[in-house]
């Protein structure tokens, strides 16, 4: 999955500076869903590509810097709460529900563990200590 990563992220980034990038999970419910679909086989061209958490952050923390994770969203990719007012609502439930998870989140932290859309917080390491790969 490596392959897919740019390693620009760090590059560009000064020291210090912190990047904010939202990932799609492997364990959430809805990208199970769409995995199943296409039977468990490796993304091809566009298609989504989905990561564990310790995949993540191996290949944040090696190509960026230190890594945290805070949750986006459950039952999709992309899901805001602060779009609930432009959505029909059959799909305000499932806003509803995934802020409700996203808030829960933050006192059990286990529940990242089956988000399906992931803040990836990485910040560059100090001086010259990362090399590109």
């Amino acid at each position: 999955m490596e392959k897919y990563f740019s390693t620009d992220v760090g590059r560009v980034l000064k020291e210090n500076g912190i990047s904010l990038i939202q990932m799609p999970s492997k364990f959430g419910i809805r990208c199970i869903q769409h995995q199943l679909r296409r039977r468990f086989r490796e993304a091809s061209g566009f298609e989504v590509r989905y990561w564990s958490l310790p995949s993540l952050r191996k290949l944040f923390s090696g190509r960026v810097g230190r890594t945290s994770f805070s949750v986006d969203c459950y039952f999709g990719i992309g899901l805001q709460y602060s779009d609930l007012h432009l959505m029909p609502p059959g799909l305000k439930i499932i806003v509803t529900a995934s802020e409700a998870l996203r808030q829960l989140s933050r006192a059990i932290p286990p529940l990242t563990w089956v988000v399906d859309s992931i803040y990836v917080s990485s910040q560059k390491k100090a001086s010259s200590a990362l090399t590109s790969s």
